[in-house]
């Protein structure tokens, strides 16, 4: 329920975040083991072990975690970032802490995928120049 929640939280932070900005994310896809769910959502979560070692970066721009509605062991989550080489500089300079984080997480999940990056100026479900409805939260 709470990575579910934190999708919602995610959709609403992003309205409006990106109007005039570059940003670069990166997008993870896992599947955690059957026993291990809340603890893959704490370690993955906006507030979990990797945020907490990504915000040591003044680059990183935020983690959300989304939870598959379906098939509940199946997560992505999106790291967004300044630009398209923060995540290379901050694996440079973080290279210990991050790999011995991966090392430990591997015992959460059953599978990942390779990660992806977009980088993106803009949402897409609507044009930048146009004013947002009157009432809608961000």
């Amino acid at each position: 329920m709470q990575c579910i929640l934190r999708q919602r939280r995610y959709i609403q932070c992003m309205r409006g975040a990106l109007d005039g900005q570059t940003s670069t994310f990166i997008i993870w896809r896992f599947r955690a083991k059957l026993d291990r769910v809340e603890e893959f959502c704490r370690v993955y979560g906006c507030d979990g072990d990797w945020a907490k070692l990504f915000m040591r970066s003044a680059e990183h721009r935020g983690t959300q975690l989304l939870q598959d509605t379906t098939e509940k062991r199946m997560f992505v989550v999106i790291d967004r970032w300044a630009d398209g080489n923060s995540f290379t500089r901050f694996r440079e300079e973080y290279a210990a802490e991050y790999d011995e984080l991966d090392r430990q997480c591997l015992e959460l999940t059953e599978e990942d995928s390779d990660r992806s990056f977009h980088r993106v100026a803009r949402l897409a479900d609507r044009k930048a120049d146009s004013p947002r409805p009157k009432g809608r939260e961000e």
